[in-house]
């Protein structure tokens, strides 16, 4: 008796405690239903989402989303179309971008179509940061935009403002400093610990050599430590990321520290490196768009061994490592759902499979991209995941991605890109209720 008491007391507290959060929950500013919702989170899928004053109000079910509704909601009927979280850039080419477009507006638009809600640029010169602090200024960023100053600019932006790094004004951040340590495969400037098989106007025996010292390397790297920031390292070729891995043990950077140091590219490294990043604490910012782009030619400068390696996704998830995947370049613009495809196929251009066992399954794809990216940048609070409380930054895509055959996900269609519960881009509206 006792039992059946206690238990009609707790259902009568918990239909008031709804009652009540019915009634003082606000009103749902926008609803979305009859969707895939993919949350990169958990639960991994959701059917409705509700935004309210640009933030992720719920998500779930139609019906304990519909809770949210009010008289002046919006409600959208996706039709079967999916949402994921808004792409993140790890580290791109926006100012490259914004001169082939003709114009950062342009850019902005470009990225917009490619899902992202978050840009960054990579190796941002002084006139860069000056031409988009004036566009902040004159408040005309549409995505939150990430600044990677190259050394130089760095120092000087350190000097005349110390804070000025890690928060965000008006869509714009300063969020590390920028170091490189070699060049690239392709043009046999990447620093090998082995010859290139096919020397270009080099001597044989040709490994490639470091931009700068190590002495002077690693007393920049530690300059940059001092001050406090996110150090990201252009390392392509092994032997660049071991004198990496050297500095990082000089200075006595350990995981532990959370500091969350990228090496950028990370793209011909050797699997037993894998697990100093992970003592250390840095994250590979990955580029397997160069696997379509540059295997075939990859596999003759460096022979097959080297070349199908290149960005070890699967090594590195099976390490619990958090990568990230380069989506833009000022050589082949802007490409999201290609940077998953890439990470899913290691298809060539030629259709050679480069590295069968580095291949990942979609929802890792989907993560370096977004949720990782978060991470990188130190967002993971407020964005890379769909989830209540976070930033409404959203993609509808044509079709549900971890539906889709792996070589039909480049076919899936944006068609919309949302920002903070604003739309910044559009192909086709879902139906409005």
């Amino acid at each position: 008796m006792w039992v059946l008491v206690r238990r009609l007391f707790l259902s009568a507290v918990m239909v008031l405690l709804l009652g009540c959060e019915q009634e003082t929950s606000p009103s749902a500013d926008i609803i979305y239903i009859n969707g895939d919702i993919v949350t990169i989170s958990e639960p991994a899928l959701a059917t409705a989402l509700a935004i309210k004053d640009g933030r992720i109000q719920a998500i779930g079910t139609q019906d304990g989303v519909m809770r949210h509704k009010g008289d002046n909601t919006q409600v959208i009927d996706l039709d079967g179309k999916a949402i994921v979280p808004g792409f993140i850039d790890p580290h791109g080419a926006l100012m490259a971008n914004a001169e082939k477009l003709g114009s950062l507006q342009e850019a902005q638009i470009e990225y917009a179509k490619q899902g992202f809600t978050t840009i960054s640029e990579g190796s941002a010169t002084a006139e860069d940061i000056a031409a988009l602090q004036e566009a902040a200024h004159d408040e005309l960023l549409t995505q939150d935009i990430i600044l990677i100053p190259l050394y130089d600019a760095a120092v000087e932006l350190v000097t005349a403002s110390p804070d000025s790094f890690g928060e965000y004004s008006n869509r714009l951040k300063f969020g590390g400093i920028k170091l490189i340590l070699d060049g690239t495969a392709e043009e046999e400037t990447a620093w090998f610990s082995m010859p290139y098989i096919v020397p270009i106007n080099q001597e044989e025996g040709w490994r490639g050599e470091p931009n700068k010292p190590y002495s002077q390397f690693r007393q920049r790297y530690k300059s940059a430590m001092e001050h406090g920031l996110q150090v990201y390292t252009h390392a392509v070729g092994d032997a660049a990321v071991d004198a990496l891995i050297q500095v990082g043990y000089d200075l006595k950077i350990n995981a532990s520290q959370d500091k969350r140091h990228v090496v950028v590219k990370s793209r011909f490294m050797r699997v037993n490196q894998l697990s100093h990043y992970v003592k250390l604490g840095f994250l590979p910012n990955f580029s397997t768009g160069h696997i379509f782009f540059n295997g075939d030619t990859d596999a003759s400068l460096l022979g097959t061994q080297r070349a199908y390696f290149q960005s070890p996704a699967k090594s590195t998830v099976e390490l619990g490592i958090s990568f990230t995947n380069n989506t833009s370049s000022d050589h082949y613009g802007i490409h999201s759902l290609n940077s998953i495809w890439s990470a899913v196929s290691r298809r060539t251009k030629a259709g050679t499979i480069a590295g069968a066992d580095e291949r990942i399954d979609i929802v890792d794809a989907l993560k370096a991209i977004t949720v990782n990216a978060a991470y990188q940048f130190f967002e993971e609070s407020s964005k890379g995941t769909l989830e209540p409380g976070k930033q409404a930054d959203l993609v509808i895509l044509s079709h549900n991605p971890l539906d889709v055959a792996p070589g039909q996900l480049r076919d899936v269609e944006i068609l919309e890109t949302i920002k903070e519960g604003k739309t910044i881009f559009t192909l086709s509206q879902p139906t409005e209720q």
